[in-house]
């Protein structure tokens, strides 16, 4: 005959309250599931409109913007007229882009000049014929011009003509940690692609008239690492670890050399500047003005303590800070923009030096800066211009 002990009847009733306990704080699936509404990529779909992006039609007042949504729409601003309506036809659109790759396309969906079927297209708005383009290789930068394109290969930095097909070497010290034209991935991208080793579009920024192009060099050889493991791999039962670049506080961060290269000389000039600091992935982001003589570009310092509008000489390298903001606390990043006006003759800035955030316009022939639009009572950055 089987005994059972006092000391049992107590321990297995507190053995399956012990075992319970974990699987009621767990949750339900539509716990998980309220709680994935607000993460970052899906708490913007719940506000209408809170996320548009405008794109200016050159030298014109008016500009465009795609409105998101299921049913997606390209929408035309006039700002000078006030007035706001359909960017083109897109039922017509989508009619001849259906009979050009002899597939049904929605007109909620079609765009005007987009990659489809292995081809690049562009549709004429005047008729809405569909023109078939040579789509370059993946991965690589072209040209404005269509003439050329930017690739990166063993950690170096080439230019193809796509005319011709011939390539041309333009760097040939590039290095694993050292390399060309290459942004710091993330740990989204590592994971996503499922290895550390990721082939990234070249991070090349083309002059308007194609005739140069900047990029830069990033040393990140003795940056701190960070490491994320993947619980759950999608090709494997054991976790998955993926190590990139993420230094800590008080750690070196990687750096980058910003670099011009002449298309035709295939001349190599660096720009005048100290290395940039990166304190994040990617890499620093450069623009051109029209005349494709001058870039401009963003220096923000570490902290955020202080941010300058920089300019370049295209053909010398040499740089100057046209505007900097400065502050004993810090700088909102996210809040932080300087426009160029005119080619440069204006400059549209955000200033914190009175604790408020103003747009104000700095006029580059007499160095003054405009009123803002509303002052505060709070002591904050303050702004020179150079």
């Amino acid at each position: 005959m089987r005994v059972v002990t006092p000391l049992a009847k107590v321990l297995v009733p507190g053995l399956i309250l012990f075992c319970a306990a974990p699987a009621r704080a767990q949750g339900t699936r539509a716990d998980y599931e309220r709680a994935a509404r607000f993460l970052t990529g899906d708490l913007g779909k719940l506000v209408q409109g809170a996320d548009i992006r405008p794109t200016w039609i050159e030298d014109s007042d008016q500009f465009w913007y795609q409105k998101p949504g299921l049913d997606t729409e390209f929408v035309l601003i006039n700002t000078t007229k006030n007035t706001r309506g359909p960017a083109f036809d897109q039922a017509k659109l989508a009619e001849e882009l259906s009979k050009a790759t002899r597939r049904q396309i929605r007109a909620k969906r079609a765009a005007i000049r987009f990659a489809a079927e292995g081809q690049r297209w562009t549709c004429i708005l005047s008729t809405y014929a569909c023109l078939r383009e040579k789509l370059p290789p993946e991965r690589e930068e072209v040209s404005p011009d269509g003439n050329w394109s930017a690739f990166v290969e063993q950690y170096n930095l080439y230019l193809r003509n796509l005319w011709t097909g011939t390539v041309a070497q333009l760097t040939t010290d590039g290095e694993k940690s050292w390399d060309y034209a290459t942004p710091l991935p993330s740990s989204d991208l590592l994971v996503r692609e499922g290895t550390e080793r990721v082939e990234q579009h070249a991070a090349v920024f083309w002059s308007p008239d194609s005739s140069k192009l900047v990029t830069y060099r990033i040393d990140s050889r003795n940056a701190g690492r960070f490491t994320t493991l993947q619980f759950v791999p999608p090709d494997q039962l054991r976790p998955k670890a993926f190590t990139y670049v993420y230094p800590l506080p008080g750690e070196i961060v990687p750096t980058a050399q910003p670099i011009i290269f002449d298309v035709q000389a295939l001349h190599r000039t660096d720009i005048q500047t100290a290395p940039l600091e990166i304190y994040f992935q990617g890499g620093p982001s450069f623009s051109w003005y029209k005349d494709s003589k001058r870039i401009h570009y963003m220096f923000r310092s570490r902290g955020d303590k202080r941010f300058e509008y920089r300019e370049v000489d295209a053909d010398t390298g040499k740089q100057r800070v046209v505007v900097e903001e400065e502050a004993k606390t810090y700088i909102d990043p996210g809040e932080n923009r300087a426009i160029p006006v005119n080619e440069g003759a204006e400059i549209l800035v955000t200033s914190e030096r009175d604790g408020w955030n103003h747009i104000l316009s700095l006029q580059r022939k007499n160095g003054e800066l405009g009123k803002p639009g509303h002052k505060g009572a709070l002591g904050g950055a303050k702004h020179r211009p150079c």
